[in-house]
């Protein structure tokens, strides 16, 4: 089915009563596609109409299929997305300069975080640009901000770790935004 005719058909099942839907799922069910049937139902769900006829017992092989076309079709949030990357950014310039100010230009610190801010600017640029290697150098900046030695002890070693785990499962979820 093409998305053109998902589109028609989803319109078509919008526009039929209730019991014309159950009888698209149930009786008359053979003449239609899976995927009709599946659309079908979605329209029966969003109506919040049970997945059967009177007397007929529920298919719940398509009701299966339409929750997990429903879930694989609900749009996934990116606000997120620019919060970070924009924290990200803010870090990679931020952070020496924080340190020029705090410390001087004569701190231990400042060589080794350069090339550290260079990449974060890079991970911040691919991820804004919604690139792919922007999505894979995120992990290796993930996977470094988990290995790095930071302030905080314990507590900070803790709160690195559920950020990475947090981010981790955002990025993971959302591998399809990027190109």
């Amino acid at each position: 089915m093409t998305e053109l005719s998902e589109s028609y058909a989803a319109e078509r099942f919008a526009r039929l009563s209730d019991a014309e839907l159950l009888a698209v799922v149930g009786k008359d069910r053979e003449d239609y596609t899976e995927r009709a049937l599946e659309l079908a139902q979605i329209e029966l769900d969003r109506r919040g109409v049970s997945g059967a006829e009177p007397g007929m017992a529920a298919q719940p092989e398509v009701v299966f299929a339409a929750k997990k076309i429903r879930a694989a079709a609900a749009p996934l949030g990116v606000v997120w997305l620019g919060i970070y990357t924009a924290l990200v950014g803010m870090a990679a310039v931020g952070t020496p300069m924080a340190m020029l100010v705090l410390d001087g230009p004569s701190s231990p610190d400042l060589l080794p975080q350069i090339p550290i801010s260079a990449f974060q600017c890079a991970v911040a640029y691919g991820l804004s640009k919604r690139r792919a290697w922007g999505w894979y150098l995120n992990w290796v900046l993930l996977a470094v901000t988990l290995g790095l030695p930071g302030s905080g002890g314990a507590l900070g070693a803790v709160g690195r770790l559920v950020m990475v785990a947090l981010n981790g499962v955002y990025f993971a979820k959302r591998r399809a935004l990027f190109e």
